[in-house]
């Protein structure tokens, strides 16, 4: 069964991808402003969570792993562990906090929260980088996933960086 669209319809989902396509281009927001309250969508009680999961993880994998098998169980971890926790959790609070940056052409004092999205990504990179050191790395080292490991993570936490200067520079 289709729906019939009405042109009301339409015409927003043509100003959303224009706002999408224009803001994009030309690095600022062209839609309203929307501030959630405050709300930085970060938990650091998430990421703890998550981190401290994928810490077990890496111990059993450790545990019921042959040797050949190791590094490979290992990686598979921390994919899952980059997806959920830096995709799903953080890149996904940074678009939000992007948006919610004003255009800096605006005449009054805006409230910037997105400098509270700043510290808490800064507390769970940090809280990333630690596990990775103490729990990925003594299961990889010396291997070709050691290698693999570590440019999934360089790419990743590039990308968090640039939407971070994005913040930053506006």
């Amino acid at each position: 069964m289709t729906q019939s669209r009405q042109p009301g319809d339409l015409f927003q989902d043509l100003r959303r991808d224009l706002q999408a396509v224009i803001g994009t281009r030309a690095n600022f927001n062209i839609a309203q402003i929307e501030n959630y309250g405050g709300e930085t969508f970060l938990s650091e009680e998430v990421s703890i969570a998550l981190l401290q999961e994928s810490k077990l993880a890496f111990k059993r994998c450790q545990l019921l792993s042959s040797q050949s098998d190791l590094p490979g169980n290992a990686a598979q971890i921390l994919e899952s562990l980059l997806h959920y926790l830096m995709l799903e959790h953080v890149d996904y609070a940074l678009d939000l906090g992007l948006h919610c940056v004003p255009i800096p052409e605006t005449k009054t004092q805006p409230q910037i929260y997105f400098f509270d999205v700043v510290q808490q990504c800064n507390a769970i990179v940090h809280l990333l980088e630690k596990q990775f050191n103490d729990s990925l790395v003594p299961l990889v080292v010396s291997t070709p996933k050691h290698g693999d490991c570590l440019q999934k993570k360089k790419y990743l936490l590039e990308q968090i960086e640039l939407k971070l200067d994005t913040g930053l520079d506006r």
